[in-house]
């Protein structure tokens, strides 16, 4: 689920690009990949000095790995484990394919 869940959100980034390239009409997004030391890593998209668009990003991130234990107190869990991503609640889902909220999942 997980897997499929990234895919998701890569291909949405991949998409919402697109969309904004084709509204500027000149400039073009480059990508970086980047990998975080504890676990995981993302894709950040930048665009600039298009006709529209002077400066923006379309970002994602997925991270994983040992929580401190700072943060398992904050978060009063006992797990080590965690990974964070944002899950659209059952009931927000609307007819038109959207949410109207998000929860954030900790596991």
């Amino acid at each position: 689920m997980k897997t499929k869940f990234y895919s998701h959100i890569v291909q949405l980034q991949k998409s919402i690009c697109d969309e904004f390239e084709k509204i500027d009409g000149k400039a073009k997004f480059f990508e970086d990949k980047w990998t975080r030391d504890g676990g995981g890593g993302g894709i950040t998209k930048i665009i600039e000095d298009g006709k529209v668009i002077e400066k923006g990003g379309v970002n994602i991130s997925k991270v994983f790995g040992e929580l401190p234990q700072s943060m398992q107190k904050q978060l009063n869990t006992k797990s080590k484990n965690f990974c964070m991503w944002i899950k659209p609640s059952d009931s927000s889902y609307k007819s038109n394919g959207s949410y109207s909220s998000r929860k954030l999942e900790i596991f």
